[in-house]
C-alpha cells in the first residue's frame, strides 16, 4: 500500500482515509506559511512518502461553500507583484500526469477538469482585490513548495468555508467542522480512485 503524509494545519481539519487503502501518517503544522515550511521540512530529513496530501478549507470568490476543489496550482499572495531574482510566486503542483486525480465535486456536479489556483498569504483575506486567485488559504503554496524542493508529489484538497467578503473570518469558524466532514465524505467516496492510481 502506498505511504501517504496527511497534512493540515489545524487539529479540526483532520479526516481518515478510508482503511486498508493506504499506509496513512499525520501532520499537524500549525497555521500560516512559516509554521508549515518548518513542520513539513522536518518531516521529509527522515521520510519519505509517496504522496504529501494537503487537506484543509479555503476561502473563495468564484465557488460556494461545501465544494470540494482538487488544486494544483499555487501562487503565494505576498509575492506577487515583487520582481527581483530569485522570488517565486507560482507553483503548480508536483503531482505527475500519470496519477486521474480525483474530481473537484461543485456544487454537488463532478468536474475532473477543474483546475482553480490556490492563492497562500499569511493573512485572513476579507475583500475581493486581496485574493489574487480562485480560493484563499495560509499553507498550501509553502507546502508545495517544500514538496518541490524534495522532489516529493503534493496534493491538495480544499472545502470552501466562506465567501471572501463576506464575513469570512467569521464564517470559517462556523464552517469548519462541516468542512471536515465534507472532506471525510469525499475521501470515503473518492479514495478507492485514488489508490488505485498509485499502481499505474
Amino acid at each position: 500500500m502506498p505511504e501517504i503524509l496527511l497534512v493540515t494545519a489545524l487539529h479540526e481539519e483532520q479526516i481518515r482515509l478510508p482503511e486498508g487503502l493506504f499506509h496513512t501518517s499525520t501532520l499537524v503544522t500549525g497555521m500560516g506559511k512559516v509554521p508549515c515550511t518548518y513542520s513539513l521540512a522536518r518531516v521529509l530529513q527522515v521520510a519519505r512518502p509517496r504522496l504529501v496530501l494537503n487537506v484543509g478549507t479555503v476561502g473563495t470568490v468564484r465557488y460556494s461553500p461545501g465544494d470540494v476543489l482538487v488544486c494544483r496550482d499555487f501562487v503565494d499572495r505576498n509575492l506577487l507583484g515583487i520582481q527581483l531574482p530569485g522570488v517565486a510566486d507560482h507553483i503548480e503542483s508536483t503531482v505527475p500526469d500519470r496519477y486521474a486525480l480525483p474530481p473537484s465535486v461543485i456544487s454537488g456536479v463532478e468536474d475532473r477538469e477543474l483546475c482553480p489556483v490556490c492563492a497562500t498569504g499569511d493573512s485572513f483575506v476579507t475583500t475581493e482585490d486581496q485574493a489574487c486567485g480562485d480560493v484563499v488559504d495560509m499553507e498550501a503554496f509553502a507546502l508545495a513548495y517544500v514538496c518541490q524542493q524534495a522532489d516529493v508529489d503534493f496534493l491538495s484538497v480544499k472545502c470552501v468555508t466562506d465567501v471572501v467578503g463576506r464575513n469570512s473570518v467569521g464564517l470559517w469558524e462556523e464552517r469548519i467542522a462541516d468542512a471536515r466532514r465534507t472532506l471525510q465524505a469525499f475521501f470515503e467516496r473518492y479514495g478507492e480512485v485514488l489508490a488505485s492510481n498509485f499502481t499505474r
